[in-house]
């Protein structure tokens, strides 16, 4: 009745009421005829009326499933920008730039800049996994615990090199100890050792002089060995003798 009547609206007001992820699965699969003049409901269906988070919930989700991330983008936007309901919401602020980030990048870097209540360190973990680096320092700025931000660049080799900007934008002696260790660990002793130095850090010293004498940087030992032995740790004096 309501296609033949084109009732769109009305039709799309009785599924979103109904909240069932099979009914929407129907009516947006590619074998419905009707299936764009129903989409072009949805938007001022979902937006200009007062729905629950489950029938919002629902909606996004079958929009997902059904591979239509242009609308997904264009109802959370909307619903975050006018509605202060859902101002606020994580969830929703999740979705809306996971989607960016699979489908449309150019809106990636506007989102997480301007939206504030989204998980951080889930969107900077895929984000790194995606090799979205720049994007996903921009969001750690954000976090007050910089040694867990600098953490989730670290676990992913291919932006070890987002990690130092971090940590010089940072200044932290916590961070740079844990990007010394990343770098040892990854055979980068000059750099390992300029970080430990920066961090005034002597707890790997038995590492980095073994590392370092592998490697033969010898020069940039002895710079860390200078800075250990003004950092008072005596045991190591013995070393500056080799």
């Amino acid at each position: 009745i309501c296609y033949s009547n084109r009732l769109f609206d009305c039709l799309a007001s009785y599924i979103m009421k109904r909240c069932k992820l099979d009914l929407w699965a129907k009516v947006l699969s590619n074998s419905n005829e009707w299936r764009q003049e129903l989409i072009d409901q949805l938007f001022p269906v979902a937006i200009t009326r007062q729905h629950n988070s489950d029938e919002i919930t629902i909606i996004i989700r079958a929009l997902i499933a059904a591979n239509l991330h242009y609308e997904v983008i264009k109802i959370i936007g909307k619903l975050i920008k006018d509605n202060s309901i859902y101002a606020e919401n994580e969830t929703l602020q999740n979705l809306l730039i996971l989607t960016a980030m699979k489908v449309r990048h150019q809106y990636l870097l506007d989102f997480i800049t301007n939206l504030q209540h989204y998980d951080h360190i889930e969107i900077a973990t895929v984000a790194t996994r995606n090799r979205f680096y720049h994007e996903a320092f921009i969001v750690l700025k954000k976090l007050k615990s910089k040694a867990i931000a600098i953490q989730v660049l670290i676990n992913n080799e291919s932006s070890l090199a987002y990690a130092y900007q971090f940590a010089e934008y940072c200044q932290e002696p916590v961070v740079w100890s844990i990007l010394g260790k990343a770098q040892l660990d990854s055979h980068l002793i000059k750099e390992a050792i300029d970080s430990y130095i920066k961090a005034k850090d002597v707890s790997a010293y038995k590492k980095i002089v073994s590392e370092a004498q592998k490697a033969g940087h010898f020069q940039h030992l002895q710079r860390y060995l200078r800075m250990a032995e003004l950092n008072t740790f005596d045991a190591l004096k013995e070393d500056l003798m080799y």
